[in-house]
């Protein structure tokens, strides 16, 4: 008898936990999709996955910007062309990186911010290793630093060394200089 007793209570332990589970399972209101994106951005793991695609990104547009020294002049006749005709010269491209890196450095440093554009670069270094938990330094001082490297140094490279890259594949102070 004792051990039907105890069998019992075994079993009305169950039942009731089963209940329980029910009565939470049906009271409590699942998560809006906002709360469920918002947990998502915030969570760890994907802040590390978004730091490590922008730390790929920003170093591929390094490579890019110091291959675009070396094969610039090569490729200047290709990349002047539009965006859609670069698949087409894709093989005569020497940039380190294609034709889409030669592209980019090429609209970096030509026709932007020159040089200077380096210092977007360091902006994103200092965002990617932030996601990745790791602090380099605040991010409003990145921020300022390389806007203001950004446009006093296209200021200034154009200013001193425009003429003396007038016939020259490469515009150190970019457009915006």
């Amino acid at each position: 008898e004792q051990k039907k007793c105890i069998f019992v209570k075994i079993i009305i332990y169950i039942t009731e936990f089963i209940y329980m589970a029910k009565k939470e399972s049906t009271t409590s209101t699942s998560p809006g999709f906002f709360a469920s994106l918002k947990a998502f951005i915030v969570d760890e793991r994907t802040c590390f996955a978004l730091g490590l695609v922008l730390l790929l990104c920003t170093l591929y547009l390094l490579l890019s910007m110091v291959s675009f020294f070396f094969t610039g002049d090569i490729d200047q006749s290709i990349v002047n062309a539009s965006w859609y005709q670069l698949g087409e010269h894709s093989k005569d491209i020497q940039n380190w990186t294609g034709a889409r890196g030669a592209y980019l450095a090429e609209i970096l440093i030509n026709r932007w911010f020159g040089v200077a554009s380096f210092a977007m670069l360091w902006f994103g270094f200092v965002v990617s290793f932030r996601l990745m938990k790791i602090k380099i330094m605040a991010l409003w001082k990145a921020f300022l630093f390389s806007a203001l490297f950004l446009i006093w140094f296209s200021l200034f490279f154009a200013f001193f060394f425009a003429p003396f890259f007038e016939n020259s594949f490469i515009n150190l102070g970019g457009e915006h200089g």
